[in-house]
Parts: structure tokens; sequence; C-alpha cells
């Protein structure tokens, strides 16, 4: 599933699950790929990370989160919501576009 935030369609967060596992990788949009007006700050690189987010070199944020409970899927969901909204200037109001690649 990926996530757009509603007033930039190049920030992104996505989760799949691994099959065969209780795990979900994550991915969210780097500087990399972003257009140069639409590209992060120190600040929020320093917020990513914050969220857990890991920083890979020439490739999108990454992370790998355990969802074998109820709890664990709903922490995945609410840190995508946060990258989203408070990284990316996603309006909280607002849902975010959902696809499904």
């Amino acid at each position: 599933m990926l996530l757009r935030a509603s007033s930039h369609k190049d920030r992104w967060v996505q989760a799949t699950k691994i099959e065969g596992e209780d795990t979900f990788v994550c991915e969210a949009a780097s500087n990399e790929y972003l257009d140069p007006e639409d590209q992060m700050s120190g600040v929020g690189t320093t917020r990513m990370q914050a969220l857990g987010w890991t920083s890979v070199e020439g490739a999108d944020f990454t992370r790998f989160d355990e969802s074998e409970t109820a709890e664990q899927r709903r922490a995945i969901a609410t840190m995508l919501i946060r990258t989203l909204t408070d990284v990316y200037s996603h309006d909280a109001t607002a849902a975010p576009r959902i696809e499904f690649p």
C-alpha cells in the first residue's frame, strides 16, 4: 500500500508485508528522488530518523517492523501517518491518497 501526501505527489510512504513473515518493510521518499523544490531540509531528515527511518545513500528511507500483533500494526500505521504529517507537510485533516501498486 502506498500513501501520498495530499499536497505533494512525490512525498509518499509505503508498507509491504514480507511474504511468509510477520514483518513489514516500509519505504519513504528521500531527497534522492524528490524534485529540488520538494527536498527535505536537515530538520526533515532528523525527523525521519526520530521516527525510526534509516537513510540509505542513493535510495529511499527504509525500516522493518514486526507486525504479528494488532498493536504492532497500529504502530506501523501511526508511524506512516506521522511521517506524512510531521515530515512531508501533509494536512492532518485530509485523507492521504491511497494506492495499491
